[in-house]
């Protein structure tokens, strides 16, 4: 699994750059998931949602105990599946 971790991304072409690197180190069975320390713009989501990366917010998840549990639980269910 690779992760990504930005406080904000300014710009779509992080999300190209990741992809790129994953699939250049690790190949097209390797895992990607981005982390931001605030939500995603709209339009990098969708190019994360394009790209079959999943993303989260630190914002979003921090203090909230059901969400964090959501979060492990889609984790888990991620890695059992075998890439697109």
């Amino acid at each position: 699994m690779f992760v990504e971790c930005k406080t904000p991304v300014f710009d779509a072409t992080d999300v190209d750059k990741f992809n790129n690197a994953v699939k250049s180190y690790g190949g097209v069975v390797s895992k990607r998931i981005f982390f931001t320390d605030v939500p995603m713009k709209l339009a990098v989501a969708k190019k994360c949602d394009q790209a079959g990366i999943l993303y989260f917010s630190m914002m979003t998840l921090e203090g909230d105990e059901e969400k964090q549990k959501n979060f492990f639980k889609l984790l888990d269910q991620e890695m059992q599946e075998i890439n697109k």
